[in-house]
Order: structure tokens, then C-alpha cells, then sequence
């Protein structure tokens, strides 16, 4: 009687197994931007510490939280970053303190993240471009791109992204 009991039991549990959410969002390319997930020292491109940046995997890996804070002014910001399943290609949007904004679409080209979008109007009408490069010393190169009407690009922000001692991302 006992061990029909416990086969009983065993058979009640197995549908509550198969209730279980699947994993939409373990593929690979739900994977390609996580070298940028952890919390970082963010230097500039002469090396001065100017931000910390928190970048997590929320909401079930299927999206990515930055949240951004400047040492050396109040400046903050935070971005969303998701794989848009419906393009199939990474977005960014992000959203800071000052009432800027930006959009970007794009994905990994030669192992780079590389994302742009157009903003503003008239003669405010840019495009931005933002790319992210794991280095081989375990950094992360953040390269902000502007294009406006000339079509030349002009580098807005080059940062190096450097892991803070004992973050376990």
C-alpha cells in the first residue's frame, strides 16, 4: 500500500514538472551582449575614473539593465537593451537625466556589439552609433559615434569598461 502511495504522489508531481515556463530567452543570441553584464569602474579614454555602471540580466535573461551613474558630475542614466524577437536584432533605449534620449538598433558584427539609430529633426538630425568591444584584458570598450549631415562620424564618448574587484557577474 505504501509504495502505491508514493507512485501515486510521483504521478501527481509530474505535471506540475511540465507547468514549468520554458526558457525563451537562453539562445545564443539572447547571450551575444552578456560579456557587458557586471558592475564597472568606467574610465575615459585618458584613463580618469568618470562612472560606475551596473549592467544586470533581468526578466528572465530577456533583457539587459543599465543603470549608469557619473563620479564627477549628478549625471545619470539607464538603458534597456533587448534581442526584439521580431527583427531579430538587439535594441538599446536609453534615458538619462538631462532629457536625452537615444534609440538604437543592431547586433554582434565580428564579435562587436554594434548598435545606431537616427534622432532629432531638421537641423538637430543625427544618427548615433554605439559600439561595445570585449578586450582580450577582460575590459569592455564602449566607442559613441555622431553622424550629422557632412556624413563624417565624430567620437562623443570613448570609455573602457573595467570589472570593480569582486563582482561575481
Amino acid at each position: 500500500m505504501r509504495g502505491f502511495a508514493m507512485v501515486f504522489i510521483m504521478l501527481l508531481a509530474l505535471p506540475l514538472k511540465g507547468q514549468e515556463p520554458a526558457l525563451v530567452c537562453d539562445s545564443e543570441a539572447h547571450s551575444a551582449f552578456d560579456f557587458w553584464v557586471g558592475t564597472w569602474y568606467v574610465l575615459d579614454r585618458e584613463g580618469e575614473h568618470v562612472g560606475v555602471n551596473e549592467i544586470r540580466k533581468v526578466e528572465g535573461g530577456c533583457m539587459i539593465s543599465e543603470t549608469y551613474k557619473s563620479v564627477t558630475t549628478p549625471f545619470t542614466g539607464r538603458s534597456l537593451n533587448f534581442l526584439n524577437p521580431d527583427t531579430g536584432k538587439w535594441e538599446q533605449i536609453w534615458v538619462d537625466n538631462q532629457g536625452n534620449y537615444l534609440h538604437l538598433y543592431g547586433g554582434l558584427q565580428n564579435g562587436v556589439m554594434v548598435m545606431q539609430g537616427d534622432h532629432g529633426n531638421g537641423e538637430n538630425r543625427r544618427s548615433d552609433k554605439i559600439s561595445w568591444a570585449l578586450l582580450d584584458d577582460g575590459r569592455v570598450r564602449q566607442l559613441w559615434e555622431r553622424q550629422k549631415d557632412s556624413g563624417e562620424w565624430t567620437t562623443i564618448f570613448e570609455g573602457f569598461y573595467v570589472r570593480i574587484p569582486g563582482d561575481k557577474s
